[in-house]
């Protein structure tokens, strides 16, 4: 039966109607799928569903929806010269444990606030901007029910740290461990990155200085050869001057794996390096074996990063502080001796944010639901190609989300 037939059957509409929204409703999936499932065009379902099942228009037209938003106003003349949206901001979803992130959602940039235990969005604001967040967050959540928040997870962001702090008294906050440990891996693929950069360099200069070699030789055997042998000599010398691709990737003879260049060894270690070295497999604990060998900087890069991974097992959590910050000092001395720089600008960063890095072990809360939450919404978007009409993204997003 047609079903545009269906919808139009009085005694029929209502349950088709029920049907239809549960079905939309019950899971974040693209409309289209629904559309495919009984065989219409994705437009007919989307239509009815924002136009007659959603309760989208009603709210729009009294004003509950899309109606939060942040003013900004001209400094001299206090007049308001551009808004803000605010698509969510919902008091009953504030727990005592939270998390604030950023997030791009359709090219804005966007503040989202989450609920660390139940998981459900509490606010969502179109800026990153300090000022225009403490405006919106002070206008939609009440001072005591921003009192109930006892800690908030974020990343080095000074901005989130500084709302945080200034309109949560009563929150403890503390840096996701991911964002740190990811500070840490990027100081090692630095240090990967700096030793195949100076294998590349040594090999050229050797084959630079090869190539000068045999061209003076060719000179000095070919000064009495005909103009014409002399200029063809010339030619084949000068080709030697650029070391080709192979033979600066040629194999090298003592490598763990038969027929490996160097570089490659370096290339492959830039997922090993990744990994716990517990998780290595044989052929891992060989490269890596001999890459340390060959390079000890790489060596002392890695077991600095394996410490502060071990520093961040969830066996130190409510582990007594003192007990905590004399390892972390530890790390800093080995950071020190170690004399790499990029592990050095690692340390100054974790100095910087030594308080509220140190109040993880506190709660061991990180912001790893936010991320994840984050990934849905990407998801969300995904299937659904994109955004077109913002406001009623965020309509369905806010439903299923919060």
């Amino acid at each position: 039966m047609n079903m545009v037939l269906l919808i139009n059957q009085p005694r029929l509409q209502t349950k088709w109607q029920a049907f239809l929204k549960g079905r939309i409703e019950a899971h974040p999936i693209n409309i289209s799928c629904v559309a495919f499932m009984f065989g219409i065009k994705p437009r007919t379902p989307h239509f009815w569903y924002k136009h007659y099942f959603s309760g989208f228009p009603e709210k729009v037209a009294s004003k509950t929806w899309w109606e939060k938003t942040i003013k900004i106003a001209d400094k001299s003349t206090g007049e308001v010269i551009k808004e803000k949206q605010v698509p969510l901001a919902k008091q009953e979803n504030v727990g005592t444990h939270m998390t604030i992130d950023e997030k791009m959602i359709g090219k804005k940039m966007y503040t989202v606030m989450t609920n660390l235990k139940s998981t459900k969005l509490a606010f969502i604001a179109e800026s990153q901007n300090g000022e225009e967040l403490k405006q919106a967050i002070r206008e939609y959540f009440p001072e005591t029910k921003r009192q109930e928040v006892t800690s908030i997870s974020s990343d080095m962001s000074p901005t989130y740290k500084r709302i945080s702090k200034e309109l949560f008294p009563n929150a403890v906050v503390s840096i996701d461990k991911f964002h740190v440990i990811m500070h840490i891996l990027d100081a090692l693929q630095t240090v990967r990155k700096q030793v195949k950069a100076a294998v590349i360099l040594e090999q050229e200069q050797r084959e630079a200085a090869a190539a000068q070699k045999a061209k003076e030789e060719a000179k000095q055997k070919n000064k009495s050869a005909a103009n014409s042998k002399t200029e063809a000599v010339s030619n084949e010398s000068q080709m030697k001057e650029v070391p080709s691709k192979e033979s600066i990737e040629e194999p090298t003879a003592n490598g763990p794996i038969e027929g490996v260049s160097e570089l490659e060894y370096l290339e492959r270690s830039r997922y090993i390096l990744c990994k716990r070295e517990a998780v290595w497999e044989l052929e891992d604990k060989a490269i890596m074996g001999y890459l340390f060998d060959r390079y000890p900087i790489l060596g002392k890069a890695y077991a600095l990063t394996e410490k502060i991974r071990n520093w961040y097992d969830k066996k130190n959590i409510r582990k007594d502080i003192d007990f905590v910050e004399r390892d972390l000092y530890d790390w800093f001395d080995d950071v020190i001796a170690s004399k790499i720089p990029a592990f050095r600008a690692v340390r100054r960063m974790m100095e910087k944010h030594y308080d509220d890095i140190i109040n993880y072990f506190r709660e061991g809360h990180t912001n790893a639901k936010a991320e994840n939450m984050n990934g849905k919404i990407q998801r969300f978007m995904a299937n659904n190609f994109g955004i077109r009409d913002r406001s009623f993204f965020f309509f369905r997003l806010v439903g299923y989300f919060s």
